[in-house]
């Protein structure tokens, strides 16, 4: 994985930057592995110094505004999958909430 997680301006804009953060190093997995980030939220946690529930919470909302997608693993004992959605796309432009 590169040394590089990005922060996009519209996630920061309407959800803040630990939000961000979380969606950026979930971006860093979906371009290793057939697109989707398969680490767990105690990595994702480790990797930014943030709290467990703390990421899973950032998850969620990053889901629930459309940012990513979750496959859910854990009614089969698996950690869920993410990936993103388009929403945000390297060098492009993506909708966001006015922050003014």
């Amino acid at each position: 994985m590169s040394e590089f997680t990005p922060l996009p301006d519209p996630i920061v804009a309407s959800m803040g930057i630990y939000a961000a953060s979380v969606y950026g190093r979930v971006w860093r997995y979906c371009q290793m592995e057939r697109g989707r980030c398969f680490a767990p939220a105690h990595r994702i946690a480790t990797e930014l110094n943030l709290g467990q529930r703390t990421v899973e919470r950032y998850l969620s909302r990053l889901v629930e505004d459309g940012w990513i997608e979750r496959d859910s693993g854990k009614s089969d004992g698996k950690p869920s999958t993410y990936y993103t959605t388009g929403k945000w796309v390297m060098g492009g432009s993506a909708t966001a909430a006015d922050p003014s």
